[in-house]
């Protein structure tokens, strides 16, 4: 289960660089190179067409849940981080659903290969 639930992790991490590495034309840089680590990591996953808009689908939706919750006011990160992991748990739910159990395990095995994808944030703040 934790194998399924770190998979999926890291999936949707790649789906949500890719939907904001698609928002605006000309951008380069880390998001973009993760936008398009994730669509050879899809296309490697050989969706068939209902999965792809399936994930499209669930992509966009993901990402208007996220906008919706930056625009909200809480009292504390910690609420915010929650209500964040909750859309974030629900998506990794439904890519379950979307992606049979030899996708999921060629997904992992894939996202071996690329290495550990940790991002570092740098600036006012922070270096985590």
């Amino acid at each position: 289960m934790n194998y399924l639930k770190s998979s999926l992790g890291l999936l949707l991490c790649l789906l949500l660089s890719v939907s904001l590495s698609a928002q605006g034309p000309g951008k380069r840089g880390p998001r973009a190179a993760q936008g398009q680590q994730m669509e050879e990591l899809l296309e490697k996953l050989d969706l068939n067409a209902e999965q792809k808009v399936a994930m499209k689908t669930l992509q966009e939706d993901t990402q208007s849940q996220m906008k919706a919750l930056r625009d909200q006011a809480f009292d504390n990160p910690q609420d915010r981080r929650a209500a964040a992991r909750k859309i974030m748990d629900a998506q990794q739910e439904k890519v379950a659903e979307i992606l049979t159990e030899d996708q999921l395990n060629q997904m992992k095995a894939l996202r071996k290969k690329q290495g550990p994808g940790k991002r570092t944030r740098k600036g006012p703040g922070g270096s985590h």
